[in-house]
Formats: structure tokens, C-alpha cells, sequence
């Protein structure tokens, strides 16, 4: 519309052609090509007239445009971007359309090396990007700030739709970016189950680990988000299901007696220090009922976790620990330290599936 522009003209030197291409008024633009006016003059960030009818949306000034010979390719002078990254940024299906049917280059990067296809990705433009992959553009190149693809884009965005739109094109699942996250990272952080199904489904890998040693179930568990814990546990338990019973019950064997030692070694402890004998005998008694309480809980998430059962249970205090406690000490000793940690009455740590300040069950704690 005329007047949508409210920069003074001396900070926006534009030509008439710029003007009324930004505007939308394709028989002005008709006229003044007509005339003699040159597609290509710059204004001050480096934007053509195709720049600004390519960002407004305005499909039949860019063909005229183009008709008359306006350079497709163009980058401007601030972010390095063609009309092509401008009409995806804003969504306009047909002008990307007519772009790519005047042969703009479709994986064309910008100052960070971002393609339409990230753009498109990121705004969550469905048809854009469909439009995009219909025309090649390349689904795994990945940017030059953070080695993020169009796949770890859509997924930190949380456009769905887009992922499986990726996936179904070939975009490469597993693929990490510059500290080695995976989509399936990302998804699982931010506890968005359609992705994290839809990533699972094309094989994505749970147990890829990252820069700084964390996998996506650990990072679900940190996040508490027990939807998507459920989900990965129960995707590593049906691909480990020859292994899986054998190793969660030597596991909470394992466990089982060491919780048994810290107790007798917390009772002999106790003797040497209280003289008293009715004084020992009320300690044990609450050490137990706190022990025996903190296995209850054990035994019921075990119980509500139902299809994995205790291979779940296991795998999720043992992921728990491993993102919580110093790694040098065993897998044991941390799962056994965090449990008796809340067993005693420790105000420093509790149980993932328990919230002893809140007491809060499992599904409360997204």
C-alpha cells in the first residue's frame, strides 16, 4: 500500500521503480520499466526493486521485474540475502515460486551460510519448503554459527509438520551440530513427544552422546520431561530387549546390596558414636522406614512405568546419576548415593520419580 514506508528519503534513497515495487503498483512498475528505469540500482543496504517486491509479497511486480531482466541472485549488502531468502523469511509460496522458475539458485547461502531452506525450516513455512525441496535444495547443509541443518532448526523451533516433511526428503537424523547435539537431543530437551516419536521412527540413535557426555535421555531427565524419558526408555529397552533382563536384575541385585551395606555401615557407625542403647535402636528404626519408603517408590515407578518395567526403573536411576554426580565414582555408587541421599533426609538431592519437597508423583513433573 502507498505510504507503508515511513523512512524519511534521505536515509532510504530509493528510486520510483524501488518505490512502487515495495508498494505492490505493478502498472507503475509496468510504466517505468517501460521508460527506461534499470532494474538493478541499489539502495542503501544493497536491495534491489526484486529485493523489495520478493519481501512484500508482491508476485506480479516480480515478474515484471523479471521480464525485465532484474538479477535474480542478487545479495544485499547487510545479511548477504537474495530475494529468495526474503520471500522464504516471509513466506510468500508464490514468489518463491516465480524466483526459482526464473532460476534462482536454491541453496545459496547467506552471511552465516543459511539457506532458504533453514530460513524456511525455522519459520515453520510448510509449503515454502516443500516448494524449496521440489526444486533440490540440499536438506543437510548445515550453517557456519552453530553447524545447525534445516533438521536441527525445525526441531528447535518445534515445527512438527517440518520435521517429517525433512525426514521424508533424506535429511540425515542423526547428524550433530557443533557441540554435538543431535535432533533428537533438542526434541527430547524441550519435551516435544511428535518429534521425538517422529525422529525415533526414522532410526535416530538415543545413545549418541554429546560434547559434554550427555545423551538425549539424559537430557529429558535433567529437563524432567517424563514423557519423553518414557519414550526413549522404552525405545532402548525394546532394542536391547535380548540383553535387558539379565542386565536390570544383576543391576538391582547390585543395588539392592549396596543399599543393604550403606545401612549396616551407617548402624555400626552409629553404635560407636551413641552410648544410648534405646537412642541406636530409634535410629535404625527411622533408617529403615526411610530405606524401606525409598524402595517403595522404586517398586511403584517400576509398577506405573508398566511395558518396560524394571529395565525402565533401572535405566532411569541409572541415567539420573550419571547426570548428577561426580564421574569417577561407579554407576552404583551414584544411583545407591542419590537414593540414600533422600532415604536419610538429605536436602541436596531427590529422586527423580519423588519430589520430597512437594510431594509430587511422577506425572506432575514436567
Amino acid at each position: 500500500m502507498p505510504g507503508q514506508f515511513a523512512l524519511p528519503d534521505l536515509l532510504r534513497p530509493w528510486t520510483p521503480l524501488m518505490r512502487a515495487s515495495a508498494d505492490g503498483h505493478v502498472v507503475e512498475v509496468d510504466t517505468l520499466l517501460a521508460g527506461g528505469a534499470r532494474t538493478d540500482d541499489l539502495d542503501f543496504s544493497g536491495a534491489t526493486a526484486l529485493h523489495l517486491a520478493a519481501q512484500a509479497g508482491h508476485t506480479a511486480v516480480l515478474r515484471a521485474l523479471l521480464a525485465a531482466g532484474a538479477a535474480v541472485d542478487l545479495a544485499d549488502n547487510l545479511c548477504r540475502e537474495t530475494p529468495l531468502h526474503m520471500a522464504t523469511k516471509a513466506g510468500h509460496t508464490a514468489v518463491v515460486r516465480a524466483l526459482l522458475a526464473a532460476g534462482a539458485v536454491v541453496d545459496l547461502g547467506d552471511l552465516r551460510r543459511e539457506t532458504p531452506l533453514h530460513m524456511a525450516t525455522k519459520a515453520g513455512h510448510a509449503a515454502v519448503l516443500r516448494a524449496l525441496l521440489a526444486a533440490g535444495a540440499t536438506v543437510d547443509l548445515a550453517d557456519n554459527l552453530c553447524r545447525e541443518t534445516p533438521l536441527h532448526m525445525a526441531t528447535k523451533a518445534g515445527h512438527t509438520a517440518v520435521v517429517r516433511d525433512l525426514l521424508a526428503a533424506g535429511a540425515a537424523v542423526d547428524k550433530t551440530d557443533i557441540i554435538g547435539q543431535t535432533a533428537l537431543m533438542m526434541a527430547s530437551a524441550a519435551g516435544n513427544i511428535g518429534i521425538v516419536r517422529a525422529l525415533m521412527a526414522e532410526g535416530a540413535n538415543p545413545r549418541i552422546r554429546d560434547l559434554c557426555g550427555n545423551t538425549a535421555l539424559s537430557k529429558a531427565v535433567k529437563a524432567r520431561r517424563l514423557a519423553a524419558v518414557s519414550v526413549l526408555l522404552t525405545a532402548i529397552a525394546v532394542a536391547a530387549a535380548p540383553a535387558a533382563a539379565a542386565t536390570t536384575a544383576a543391576f538391582l541385585v547390585v543395588f539392592g546390596l549396596g543399599m543393604v551395606l550403606q545401612v549396616a555401615h551407617f548402624i555400626v557407625l552409629l553404635s560407636l558414636l551413641w552410648a544410648g542403647l534405646l537412642a541406636r535402636l530409634v535410629y535404625a528404626v527411622v533408617i529403615a522406614v526411610r530405606v524401606a519408603t525409598a524402595l517403595a517408590l522404586l517398586i511403584g515407578y517400576t509398577i506405573d512405568v508398566g511395558a518396560a518395567g524394571a529395565a525402565d526403573a533401572a535405566a532411569y536411576v541409572y541415567e539420573w546419576a550419571n547426570t548428577r554426580v561426580m564421574m569417577s565414582q561407579s554407576a552404583n555408587n551414584h544411583a545407591m548415593g542419590l537414593l540414600m541421599s533422600w532415604a536419610f533426609g538429605s536436602s541436596h538431592h531427590t529422586l527423580p520419580f519423588f519430589d520430597s519437597r512437594h510431594n509430587r508423583s511422577p506425572a506432575t513433573l514436567v
